[in-house]
């Protein structure tokens, strides 16, 4: 009797704790971003661009100062050309992408672009960091 009351007391902590275990993962999916809502998703992806951004204008500040005071060499100018180059083709990107934010036209096309420009400025901000530590 006693070995039948605890098999069934744990028997229901087992389910308890599979319930637990199955009903996590599902709640956290019910609080992710769904593929198909296009404005979360832009929203999304342009707080992360536009993070990324302010990061690389700092970088992009360090550079400007860094080749004011130096004479740089040709590997240094080449690696400042190329931050520069992603930085620009990345904020033209996201600006574009802004107004057809404010114009409410979320579409898949947006969050591709939006994520496109997150990476263009990624690539702007490795080349100025790699400019950065350059002689």
């Amino acid at each position: 009797m006693k070995h039948r009351k605890v098999g069934l007391w744990a028997l229901g902590l087992l389910a308890l704790l599979m319930t637990a275990l199955v009903s996590g993962p599902v709640f956290a999916q019910d609080q992710a971003i769904k593929r198909d809502d296009y404005e979360k998703l832009s929203k999304e992806a342009f707080a992360n661009a536009d993070g990324t951004k302010t990061i690389c204008l700092g970088v992009v500040k360090k550079l400007k100062a860094k080749m004011a005071e130096i004479e740089p060499s040709e590997m240094l100018k080449h690696e400042v050309e190329d931050a520069l180059y992603w930085f620009k083709k990345a904020d033209e990107l996201l600006g574009k992408c802004k107004k057809q934010m404010d114009e409410k036209k979320f579409t898949k096309d947006l969050v591709m672009q939006l994520n496109q420009s997150w990476q263009y400025f990624i690539k702007a901000g490795s080349a100025g960091v790699r400019a950065t530590m350059m002689k």
